[in-house]
């Protein structure tokens, strides 16, 4: 448990530190205070204030929740303004539906989507193993 440790296993070397996983480090808290969805005190209670959905854009079934392959979910949170958090754990790049509207990308691990000013209006391709943010305008 290296979160006990007061030496070398835990210490870390800020200057070989990777840059970019710090700069999103640095992204994600910031969003983090930004945005009061991302920090309930309580529970989500119901689809009130979450709802899941395929990478295709449809409410996640339960087969699709038991399915070892599927590799695309997305989570919508509702307080204050509507974020999209998109995630594809797959070894594809898949094409995500998001609900209707545009959006804009707040964070994303995608190198293609962190350009400032995108915004997203209908499918747009995440890579693999990536994730992203979106925020409804």
């Amino acid at each position: 448990n290296a979160y006990c440790q007061d030496n070398e296993i835990s210490w870390i070397d800020w200057a070989a530190a990777d840059a970019d996983l710090l700069r999103f480090t640095q992204r994600l808290i910031a969003m983090r205070r930004t945005h009061r969805g991302l920090r309930r005190e309580t529970w989500l209670a119901d689809e009130a204030d979450a709802a899941w959905y395929s990478a295709t854009g449809v409410p996640m079934t339960i087969e699709e929740w038991n399915d070892p392959h599927g590799s695309g979910l997305q989570l919508m949170l509702t307080v204050d303004e509507p974020l999209l958090i998109c995630m594809n754990d797959g070894p594809e790049d898949r094409v995500f539906v998001p609900p209707p509207g545009a959006w804009s990308v707040e964070l994303s691990s995608d190198p293609a989507l962190v350009q400032s000013d995108v915004v997203v209006v209908g499918p747009f391709t995440l890579v693999s193993r990536s994730i992203a943010v979106l925020i409804g305008r």
